[in-house]
């Protein structure tokens, strides 16, 4: 998943701490169409701002794994800042 580009490591770190808590409720998760025919899905928040964006996935199946995995495993997981913030 990718989420928003963050300016600090103070908000970073509350990005982190909202993915891992909305991540445990399958209604936080809004799945969509692309103008290809496949599927994604999005975090919201509860202001309903996208907090992170799945990649593309070919089949409902893929989609559906990728979400029980994410529910289940969000609240534990180990996430890190993919750059140096400027």
């Amino acid at each position: 998943m990718q989420s928003n580009s963050y300016t600090s490591e103070k908000g970073v770190r509350k990005g982190i701490s909202n993915f891992k808590e909305l991540s445990e409720d399958k209604d936080n998760f809004d799945i969509n169409d692309t103008d290809r025919g496949n599927l994604k899905f999005e975090l919201k928040a509860k202001n309903n701002m996208t907090i992170a964006t799945s990649v593309v996935f070919e089949s409902k199946v893929s989609l559906r794994e990728a979400l029980r995995y994410i529910i289940s495993n969000a609240s534990s997981a180990s996430l890190e800042m993919q750059r140096p913030l400027p």
